[in-house]
Protein backbone atom coordinates (compact mmCIF):
# COMPACT_ATOMS: atom_id res chain seq x y z
CA UNK A 1 0.00 0.00 0.00
CA UNK A 2 1.31 3.37 -0.94
CA UNK A 3 0.59 6.45 1.25
CA UNK A 4 0.38 9.83 -0.48
CA UNK A 5 1.06 12.92 1.58
CA UNK A 6 0.48 15.41 -1.23
CA UNK A 7 -3.16 16.25 -0.36
CA UNK A 8 -2.26 16.79 3.29
CA UNK A 9 0.71 18.99 2.34
CA UNK A 10 -1.44 21.09 -0.01
CA UNK A 11 -4.07 21.56 2.71
CA UNK A 12 -1.35 22.66 5.17
CA UNK A 13 0.00 25.27 2.71
CA UNK A 14 -3.51 26.66 2.08
CA UNK A 15 -4.23 26.93 5.82
CA UNK A 16 -0.87 28.62 6.47
CA UNK A 17 -1.35 31.17 3.68
CA UNK A 18 -4.90 31.91 4.79
CA UNK A 19 -3.74 32.61 8.33
CA UNK A 20 -1.18 35.16 7.06
CA UNK A 21 -3.74 37.34 5.32
CA UNK A 22 -5.72 40.16 6.79
CA UNK A 23 -2.85 41.89 8.57
CA UNK A 24 -2.52 45.58 7.86
CA UNK A 25 0.82 47.24 7.30
CA UNK A 26 1.80 49.82 9.91
CA UNK A 27 0.87 53.36 8.87
CA UNK A 28 3.57 55.45 7.24
CA UNK A 29 4.68 58.84 8.52
CA UNK A 30 2.04 61.55 8.42
CA UNK A 31 2.20 63.99 5.52
CA UNK A 32 3.90 67.31 6.20
CA UNK A 33 1.58 70.07 7.39
CA UNK A 34 0.18 72.24 4.64
CA UNK A 35 -0.12 75.98 4.38
CA UNK A 36 2.36 78.76 5.03
CA UNK A 37 4.76 78.55 7.95
CA UNK A 38 8.30 77.96 9.06
CA UNK A 39 10.77 75.24 8.11
CA UNK A 40 13.83 74.58 10.24
CA UNK A 41 17.41 73.67 9.35
CA UNK A 42 18.96 71.09 11.69
CA UNK A 43 22.74 70.83 12.01
CA UNK A 44 24.69 67.70 12.88
CA UNK A 45 28.29 68.53 13.78
CA UNK A 46 31.27 66.49 14.97
CA UNK A 47 32.70 69.49 16.87
CA UNK A 48 31.82 71.63 19.86
CA UNK A 49 33.63 74.82 18.82
CA UNK A 50 31.81 75.84 15.63
CA UNK A 51 31.65 79.61 15.29
CA UNK A 52 30.44 80.29 11.76
CA UNK A 53 28.48 78.52 9.04
CA UNK A 54 28.00 79.52 5.42
CA UNK A 55 24.78 77.92 4.15
CA UNK A 56 23.02 78.14 0.79
CA UNK A 57 19.23 77.64 0.89
CA UNK A 58 17.37 76.82 -2.31
CA UNK A 59 14.26 75.14 -3.66
CA UNK A 60 11.57 77.78 -3.62
CA UNK A 61 10.50 81.11 -2.22
CA UNK A 62 11.59 81.80 1.35
CA UNK A 63 11.46 84.73 3.71
CA UNK A 64 11.91 85.83 7.34
CA UNK A 65 15.08 83.97 8.28
CA UNK A 66 15.57 83.57 12.04
CA UNK A 67 18.35 82.27 14.27
CA UNK A 68 18.74 82.02 18.04
CA UNK A 69 21.93 82.58 20.04
CA UNK A 70 23.89 83.68 16.95
CA UNK A 71 24.19 86.48 14.42
CA UNK A 72 22.59 86.15 11.00
CA UNK A 73 24.03 87.77 7.88
CA UNK A 74 22.53 87.29 4.43
CA UNK A 75 23.56 88.07 0.88
CA UNK A 76 21.02 89.69 -1.45
CA UNK A 77 18.52 86.93 -2.23
CA UNK A 78 18.34 85.25 -5.60
CA UNK A 79 15.07 84.22 -7.18
CA UNK A 80 14.82 80.99 -5.20
CA UNK A 81 18.06 80.86 -3.24
CA UNK A 82 19.65 82.62 -0.30
CA UNK A 83 23.19 82.58 1.11
CA UNK A 84 23.33 82.82 4.89
CA UNK A 85 26.16 83.26 7.39
CA UNK A 86 25.45 82.24 10.96
CA UNK A 87 28.12 83.40 13.41
CA UNK A 88 28.43 82.95 17.15
CA UNK A 89 28.02 80.01 19.49
CA UNK A 90 26.83 77.50 16.86
CA UNK A 91 25.64 74.18 18.26
CA UNK A 92 24.03 71.01 16.89
CA UNK A 93 20.26 71.18 16.47
CA UNK A 94 18.11 73.89 14.92
CA UNK A 95 20.40 76.61 13.57
CA UNK A 96 17.97 78.43 11.30
CA UNK A 97 14.25 78.83 10.63
CA UNK A 98 12.71 80.34 7.50
CA UNK A 99 9.18 81.09 6.32
CA UNK A 100 7.77 79.43 3.20
CA UNK A 101 4.38 79.87 1.51
CA UNK A 102 3.70 76.09 1.54
CA UNK A 103 5.20 73.77 4.17
CA UNK A 104 3.99 70.67 2.30
CA UNK A 105 6.75 71.43 -0.25
CA UNK A 106 9.48 70.81 2.35
CA UNK A 107 11.07 68.12 0.14
CA UNK A 108 11.79 70.76 -2.54
CA UNK A 109 14.05 72.79 -0.25
CA UNK A 110 17.80 72.18 0.13
CA UNK A 111 20.33 73.49 2.63
CA UNK A 112 23.96 73.11 1.58
CA UNK A 113 26.75 73.70 4.06
CA UNK A 114 29.44 75.55 2.10
CA UNK A 115 31.90 76.43 4.89
CA UNK A 116 32.43 76.00 8.64
CA UNK A 117 34.84 77.93 10.86
CA UNK A 118 35.88 77.62 14.51
CA UNK A 119 34.54 79.96 17.16
CA UNK A 120 37.62 81.78 18.48
CA UNK A 121 39.82 82.18 15.40
CA UNK A 122 37.48 81.41 12.48
CA UNK A 123 39.80 78.78 11.00
CA UNK A 124 38.01 76.88 8.25
CA UNK A 125 37.12 73.29 9.09
CA UNK A 126 36.65 70.19 6.95
CA UNK A 127 32.98 69.53 6.16
CA UNK A 128 33.39 65.81 6.88
CA UNK A 129 30.71 64.47 9.24
CA UNK A 130 28.60 67.65 9.06
CA UNK A 131 25.05 67.49 7.75
CA UNK A 132 22.03 69.75 7.37
CA UNK A 133 18.41 68.58 7.30
CA UNK A 134 15.30 70.66 6.59
CA UNK A 135 12.13 69.72 8.47
CA UNK A 136 8.79 71.27 9.33
CA UNK A 137 8.44 72.95 12.73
Amino acid sequence: MRVTYLPALALGVVVTLASCGGEELPPGPPPPPSGPGFLQVLLETPRTNDGALLITLSGGPLDSLRVSQATLLTAPPGVNDQQVIIAGDVRAGTVLRFWVPERANVANYRAVLDQVATRRDYIQQSLTDYSLTITTD
